[in-house]
């Protein structure tokens, strides 16, 4: 629906709660939202895993979130033209690679010759 001449474009928010897969909120995750592949705004989650992005021009969204010791997460085409949005990410733990090298090896006893 447009705005009636005169009115300001109407304005929406998203509000962001993230949470771990035990449903634990995740404090201090990046979420940063694109509008047509350009940075709109960004935040850090809270103690209870919210961030809120409010003032938004109506459109479709990319939301992204980063955290170190977990998986980066994207939603795409999150459509903000009529109403106000609520989105829950589950944040998943990154896969760490441990390598090891073991070695092993046998004592040999050397025997010295006097000459």
């Amino acid at each position: 629906m447009a705005p009636l001449f005169g009115q300001a474009p109407t304005r929406q928010r998203i509000a962001v709660t993230a949470a771990d897969v035990a449903g634990r909120p995740v404090m201090g995750v990046r979420v940063e939202l694109r509008l047509d592949q350009h940075a709109i705004q960004s935040g850090d989650t809270d103690e209870l895993g919210q961030v809120l992005f409010a003032g938004l021009p109506p459109g479709r969204y990319t939301v992204s979130a980063k955290k170190t010791g977990f998986e980066n997460l994207q939603k795409s085409d999150i459509d903000l033209s009529r109403e106000n949005i609520a989105l829950e990410l589950t944040m998943v733990g990154a896969l760490t690679r441990a390598e090891s090298v073991e070695v092993r090896g046998a004592v040999i006893e050397v025997e010295e010759n006097a000459s």
